[in-house]
């Protein structure tokens, strides 16, 4: 009888393996298990799993492993789990960093949106659940500029990434303004070309090319007396700039009179501060102011003035006429000139006439600022004094135009104009300063006299007819002491525009004063759909309220205005309601 059996003990599975979490992104290894077990050296356990388990990020996956010994003895099951995080790509995105021009934003608001714009481009995708912040920044102010960082930062469940980009807002180049100092122009300068050139001198740099900035196109030469000030402003986005500079033209009274007039024994005339002088009066004190002589031409060809005798002479020589012709030799007395310069007692040489005239003209003063008037190629305008001689308020121009009943109103006051040409101003000597002057005229006159260049019939290239005409021109443009305007400057349209044979009055507030200009008293016509009362309103050249009146529509025939005014130029504005309508108007 044989017996066997098997002696056996409990099989136990051991590993080295723990349960646990293995983090992020692992390499997962599966974990092995060893058999302890009295009848099989070489028993393996049955290791069973049913895979990676989870949805999203997290991850999980159990091994068991089991083991029955042929004596159907079971070693307690050896069950390890492992966790982790199994996460995609993580990508941040950003946008490139920035630098703005704050010129190109209107305003902070702007820029406010343009940052948030920029803010927005930060993102980030991948990952388990990341959450990406840049805290709060605020863009750089608009005018002052500056760069403001922004760091990016991302935590998802397995990492902590970041990224930095900056925006920058480039502020404006400092605006500098510069004016023109105060400008006065003195008589004789070129005021066109002093204007032109004061108001040019308005410039800025810096700033914005969008800068906003004063046109100066509206501004215009003054009239003379009426200074002008420009205030010039220069604005961007973020800086204002200003100055202002004053132009001003002195009035400037000449006075000059005319051959008639020295040639006239009954006449008033006025030296630009006292008036009522008789023509022997005032020959006589142009000869004072002379020294008591006054030659023209040259010596060995001239004529001579010496007070108090030629007083009579000039009167009875002048006017003269005749062609202009160079003086025959000698010198003679304007007392005893010989038959050959006369002509039923008058002087038969234009030139010697004019220049005689213009002599007289420039020594009515002393010192005489008519003889350092500066000359210049072009046309002379000068305008009357307002009320006569001995002052320098010109009186006002009002150029021709068409009133609201299409009615054509003259020209009042239009300036007088002489031209000199620039042959003959070519032809003038300057004076110490370099300038052309009158008299530095009547210099090339006397030359042109005395013959000086030996050429008959011209001096210094130029024709003697030329050189008179240019000293008659000085002799008239100022006559009875006018106030000088300018040079070049555009007279009053001589034909009115043709205007529309109708005008339409279906509503609102049409106006017309008449007559215009007036001797004792205007009346006003008025078109109106309202019957709202009409407020009048009377100011002088000045700007001072000179009457006012409130009027029905229907009594409006019967109101005359001006009777107690003085001469002048007036305006007068007729109100009603919002309406508004100015008539200028002129009183003889």
């Amino acid at each position: 009888i044989t017996y066997t059996w098997t002696v056996s003990t409990v099989p136990v599975i051991s590993t080295t393996a723990t349960s646990r979490d293995l983090g992020c992104n692992p390499t997962v290894t599966a974990p092995s298990f060893t058999v302890a077990d009295g009848c099989n050296a070489q028993a393996l356990a049955i290791v069973t799993t049913e895979g990676v388990q989870g949805t999203g990020c997290a991850k999980t996956q159990t091994w068991t492993a089991n083991y029955t010994n042929s004596c159907q003895q079971a070693a307690v099951s050896s069950i390890i789990t492992y966790t982790w995080l199994q996460t995609p790509a993580l990508v941040l995105n950003s946008p490139d960093s920035t630098i703005i021009n704050s010129c190109d934003y209107a305003d902070q608001a702007a820029v406010d949106a343009a940052f948030a714009t920029w803010l927005s481009e930060f993102s980030v995708t991948g990952g388990c659940a990341p959450v990406g912040s840049y805290g709060q920044p605020v863009a750089p102010p608009l005018c002052s500029g500056g760069t403001t960082t922004v760091t990016y930062v991302v935590n998802d469940l397995c990492s902590s990434p970041d990224v930095t980009e900056t925006f920058t807002v480039n502020p404006a180049q400092k605006l500098v303004i510069s004016c023109p100092a105060n400008k006065t122009v003195e008589c004789g300068q070129d005021a066109s070309a002093l204007f032109a050139q004061w108001r040019d001198g308005f410039t800025y740099t810096g700033g914005c090319l969008n800068a906003t900035v004063t046109d100066l196109t509206q501004f215009q030469m003054p009239e003379p007396g009426q200074p002008l000030v420009i205030s010039f402003t220069v604005s961007d986005n973020c800086q204002t700039v200003n100055c202002s500079a004053r132009f001003f033209i002195s009035p400037c009274a000449l006075c000059t009179y005319t051959q008639g007039a020295y040639g006239s024994e009954g006449g008033r005339m006025c030296d630009g501060t006292n008036g009522g002088l008789s023509t022997e009066e005032m020959i006589a004190q142009c000869l004072s102011n002379s020294g008591g002589t006054i030659t023209v031409g040259q010596p060995g060809r001239s004529v001579v003035m010496n007070a108090p005798t030629a007083v009579d002479c000039i009167i009875n020589k002048l006017p003269g006429g005749g062609s202009s012709i160079e003086l025959s030799a000698g010198n003679f007395d304007i007392c005893s000139l010989p038959a050959a310069y006369l002509k039923r007692g008058r002087i038969r040489n234009s030139l010697l006439a004019q220049t005689i005239t213009l002599s007289l003209n420039v020594n009515i003063a002393s010192p005489s600022d008519l003889a350092s008037f500066g000359l210049q190629a072009g046309t002379i305008a000068t305008a009357d004094p307002v009320g006569g001689c001995g002052t320098s308020t010109p009186t006002e121009r009002v150029c021709g135009y068409y009133d609201d009943f299409g009615v054509w109103v003259n020209t009042i006051n239009e300036y007088t104009y002489r031209t000199i040409t620039a042959a003959v101003v070519n032809a003038i000597n300057p004076d110490g300063n370099g300038d052309k002057t009158v008299a530095g005229l009547v210099d090339l006159a006397n030359r042109a006299l005395g013959n000086t260049d030996g050429i008959i019939g011209t001096e210094g290239g130029v024709s003697l007819s030329s050189i008179s005409n240019a000293v008659d021109a000085i002799n008239n443009v100022f006559d009875e002491c006018k106030i000088f305007i300018g040079w070049d400057v555009a007279p009053c349209p001589a034909q009115p525009v043709v205007a529309s044979k109708s005008i339409a009055v279906a509503s609102g507030l049409s106006v017309r004063t008449y007559p215009n200009p007036f001797s004792n008293n205007f009346k006003i016509d008025v078109k109106t759909s309202s019957n709202e009362d009409l407020q009048i309103k009377v100011y002088d050249a000045l700007g001072r309220l000179v009457e006012t009146n409130s009027v029905k529509v229907l009594n409006i025939e019967a109101l005359e205005i001006g009777n107690n005014y003085q001469s002048g130029v007036y305006n007068v504005i007729v109100s009603q309601g919002t309406e508004i309508k100015t008539q200028r108007v002129i009183k003889r």
